[in-house]
């Protein structure tokens, strides 16, 4: 698939990982231990008991979490759309090169004018300089034809690593 696509869902994996760290750490937490503290001669050991409440620390950063997973979603939504209209295209292009090659085969020669042109040099009917001459549009189509056929064939090839 698509580097950029699969780039843009893995940044919604983690702005959605990231969203859930944010919103627990907003939450009120609670702590407890076991501590003990030497003093001047006193000696003190018990249980800790801690609590936590953030009051206007994590606000901003979930809000923060919470845009960048939406920026995320946008980006993975523009990257889909994008993929799709490439797909769309080289379908377009896969189509047009293939009606291009299907004229070319009705047009190309089976190889009964190289034939003909073979035995009119042989006989002496037309010299070497107009056997060339005649030869060069009938291989310049075979040439075209045949790089019509490699772009359709790439053009395939680049459909089927699209990966939505």
């Amino acid at each position: 698939g698509d580097p950029g696509w699969r780039a843009a869902r893995a940044e919604v994996a983690a702005s959605g990982r990231e969203l859930k760290l944010a919103r627990s750490q907003s939450l009120p937490g609670v702590s407890v231990g076991y501590k003990h503290e030497y003093g001047t001669g006193e000696r003190f050991n018990g249980i800790v008991v801690g609590l936590r409440i953030p009051l206007f620390s994590n606000r901003n950063n979930v809000k923060r979490a919470r845009m960048q997973a939406e920026y995320a979603a946008a980006e993975h939504s523009s990257a889909i759309v994008d993929m799709r209209t490439s797909l769309r295209q080289l379908y377009a292009r896969a189509e047009m090169l293939l009606a291009t090659v299907e004229q070319f085969n009705g047009m190309v020669d089976d190889g009964t004018s190289i034939t003909l042109i073979g035995k009119a040099l042989d006989s002496g009917h037309i010299s070497v300089t107009e056997y060339f001459s005649q030869l060069q549009p009938i291989y310049d189509a075979y040439i075209t034809m045949i790089d019509t056929m490699r772009d359709y064939y790439v053009t395939r090839a680049q459909i089927g690593m699209i990966d939505l």
